[in-house]
């Protein structure tokens, strides 16, 4: 599965959720959580990344951030 994801790049996440619903018979609710927790996962690793190569400037990404989660 994270053979198919990696070679898919970030859509390859829409096809998670069905993939664990018809293929591996998971309710559609722990599909959705999990495919949650995948690309939870994904961003967080890319931001450190690109946080440890100094890529990120801490005000710019608060104001974003907090734009973001304000909705």
């Amino acid at each position: 599965m994270w053979l198919v994801l990696s070679v898919l790049g970030a859509g390859g996440s829409m096809f998670i959720v069905p993939a664990l619903v018809f293929v591996l018979h998971a309710p559609v609710s722990e599909a959705t959580g999990t495919s949650l927790l995948i690309v939870a996962a994904a961003a967080a690793a890319a931001a450190a990344g690109h946080w440890r190569s100094g890529d990120v400037e801490p005000k710019v990404a608060a104001i974003f951030g907090g734009a973001a989660m304000a909705g």
